[in-house]
């Protein structure tokens, strides 16, 4: 198996972007990579620290899917996905899988499914 390295040593918070790296023995294993963006805000948002918290949950549960954190206060809006209307919202490979919060076993499930069905 390969190894997950976090690029963000502190704890999410207010404009933080969290990086983790799946590095993967193959490139056969990168191709199978999914990306779970999460977007945020840090200001006006109460949801938004409970985002914060599930992401960090899920750091290295799922080696073949990167968790990625991002703030929307600390990017270009040429970074935002056009379907990223509201915040918390969830991308799974750049497809909304919640917008909100979503329940934390719903989230897993979705999660375990993409890790099965190979990236």
């Amino acid at each position: 198996r390969g190894t997950a390295q976090v690029h963000s040593r502190r704890r999410p918070g207010p404009g933080s972007v969290i990086h983790v790296t799946y590095r993967a023995r193959s490139a056969c294993e990168a191709c199978l990579m999914s990306r779970l963006a999460i977007y945020v805000s840090s200001t006006g948002c109460g949801p938004c620290s409970r985002a914060r918290e599930i992401g960090a949950t899920l750091i290295g549960v799922y080696p073949h899917i990167e968790v990625e954190i991002i703030d929307l206060g600390a990017v270009t809006p040429d970074r935002v996905p056009e379907a990223v209307v509201a915040v918390p919202t969830y991308l799974l490979d750049g497809i909304v899988i919640s917008m909100g919060n979503p329940h934390e076993s719903t989230l897993r499930e979705k999660l375990a499914a993409a890790v099965v069905a190979g990236g």
